[in-house]
């Protein structure tokens, strides 16, 4: 028998919309997700950039928070623009070899500056999405179930 790998989805977005619990049970992996709010990610709550990069620091380190990054076996982070920079930092205590950023084009250069610096001069697996990261970090989530 198998040991079930444990995998975890962060953002400070939701994962799709929001509707999954925090511990997802599949065949094989369980998924466990800390999503932030959709206050995060509407430009409506926020006046300014600097609105936007509080909120979303904050909602990083909450997300962050929830769940023991040791004991996963993968850890899928969402970086976003403005703010989504607080999750590189916020997740550098897992190896580079278990860790995914999932990352929007904004801001590109700047984030992969970050990770190759906090890394130590070593690049990390990544994935391009679109903004928000939603429906990516839900096809990962519903691919990791099966």
């Amino acid at each position: 028998m198998t040991e079930r790998k444990k995998i975890a989805l962060i953002t400070y977005n939701l994962v799709g919309d929001g509707k999954y619990p925090q511990v997802n049970k599949g065949e094989e992996n369980d998924v466990y997700i800390a999503q932030g709010n959709s206050i995060a990610a509407v430009k409506e709550q926020w006046r300014t950039d600097s609105d936007a990069q509080k909120i979303r620091a904050d909602a990083s380190k909450n997300a962050v928070q929830t769940i023991n990054l040791e004991d996963m076996d993968k850890v899928y982070v969402y970086v976003g623009e403005k703010g989504g920079e607080e999750m590189i930092r916020q997740t550098l205590q897992v190896p580079t070899e278990k860790i995914v950023y999932v990352m929007c084009g904004h801001n590109s250069d700047a984030k992969n500056h970050l990770i190759y610096q906090y890394r130590g001069g070593y690049f990390s697996q990544k994935i391009i999405c679109e903004c928000g990261g939603r429906a990516t970090l839900e096809r990962i989530l519903q691919d990791s179930l099966r």
